[in-house]
């Protein structure tokens, strides 16, 4: 990199400096290197150009198209953010309640538009009657925190240690599972 700046700036520098004595003394030997030279820079700061531009048209139609995916913000609250901090994989409550205490410093809406809530009492009559009929299967499921027992503080140990086992094998290639609500039981069949 270092090298590279040292040549364009040698370059640019001889560019000059020919410009110069083409102006001084119009001579064709100034003249002719300094319209060579001048041309290969400004073709080459065009087509960077040119690639800067459609390369951020590109990276921009990208980003919009993945930011406004909302199947994926649904699939991902559905297999990933549903389990964590449930009674599935609860989360442990920290050194003076200090997890819950962040989590449940977060406004309502926060937790709404991810189908979660901070706890039970804030849920709608309807919201808790269909957690207590579907346990972490309802619809929207409260945080839920522990002191003791066994606690997950990440995904990935939740995934691995409770919920890899009940998800469909991904070899499989007819499976669906089934829940029992009374025991919160996923039985892949």
């Amino acid at each position: 990199m270092g090298l590279g700046i040292l040549i364009l700036g040698s370059i640019i520098v001889l560019i000059s400096l020919l410009g110069c004595a083409t102006g001084k003394w119009k001579k064709p030997y100034f003249a002719v290197p300094f319209i060579i030279l001048t041309l290969i820079i400004g073709i080459a700061i065009l087509v960077i150009g040119i690639v800067i531009t459609f390369a951020s048209t590109i990276i921009s139609d990208l980003s919009s198209e993945a930011c406004n995916n909302y199947s994926e913000q649904i699939d991902y609250n559905s297999v990933v953010s549903k389990y964590v901090c449930s009674k599935t994989c609860p989360c442990p409550t920290g050194e003076d309640d200090f997890n819950k205490n962040l989590w449940s410093s977060y406004d309502y809406s926060m937790f709404n538009k991810y189908y979660r809530s901070k706890d039970e009492a804030s849920m709608s009559v309807d919201e808790k009657n269909e957690y207590e009929k579907n346990g972490d299967y309802a619809e929207v499921t409260p945080l839920v925190f522990k002191n003791t027992g066994t606690t997950y503080s990440n995904w990935v140990d939740c995934y691995n240690e409770v919920l890899k086992d009940t998800m469909t094998d991904s070899t499989a290639t007819d499976s669906t599972a089934t829940v029992d609500t009374t025991t919160d039981d996923i039985t892949n069949t």
